[in-house]
């Protein structure tokens, strides 16, 4: 069952992907004869730096990803450091703005318990049931560590959302297999 909304095709939506499509060619997406080591090992002939959005980007990229989500229960969402956060603290910060729609928490889960303090994995306060966010999803590897981080505390998990999947179909699969998943772009929409 997928929980995320079944009209992505309102006015509003397509006007905001199409405006953050030119944001990602124009200052995101960087293409090289060289290829690129991505997160997931892959390499790749193209590369988006996510973290070059900028305000506006990120504002549009957060709209989508808030759009997507707001038929989910969700009551927080959050992802793997560090692609995760500048999304999940847009997405929350954006519902305090909005009359009608619950207030999201932020939550982010560290690549490696912190070794000083409380040794957290999972930083801020993941309201269940929590979405899980990125930026970019190749394997899903890093989604779904943050996924098994949240399962792992006993956090009711609903779904995963990010800005560009640039994986295959049993990448989709791996991440189906925990939840619904939702993408603004995929990496075909790039060629």
């Amino acid at each position: 069952m997928n929980l995320f909304i079944d009209d992505l095709e309102s006015t509003d939506f397509i006007d905001v992907k199409n405006t953050l499509y030119n944001i990602i060619k124009e200052r995101v997406w960087i293409k090289s004869d060289k290829p690129f080591k991505l997160a997931s090992g892959v390499t790749s002939s193209d590369y988006f730096n996510m973290k070059n959005l900028g305000l506006d980007g990120l504002a549009l990229a957060a709209a989508g990803l808030l759009k997507m989500i707001q038929k989910t229960g969700a009551a927080s969402v959050g992802g793997l450091e560090s692609g995760a956060i500048p999304l999940s603290v847009a997405v929350s910060c954006m519902t305090l703005a909005q009359n009608n729609t619950p207030p999201l928490e932020w939550f982010y889960v560290r690549k490696a318990s912190k070794g000083h303090g409380t040794g957290s994995t999972i930083e801020g306060r993941p309201k269940p049931p929590v979405i899980i966010m990125d930026d970019v999803i190749t394997s899903g590897g890093s989604s779904l560590q943050a996924i098994h981080a949240i399962k792992n505390q006993n956090i009711d998990y609903v779904g995963a959302v990010c800005v560009l999947f640039r994986g295959d179909a049993e990448h989709r699969i791996l991440l189906e297999k925990e939840g619904s998943f939702q993408h603004i772009f995929s990496h075909s929409d790039f060629k």
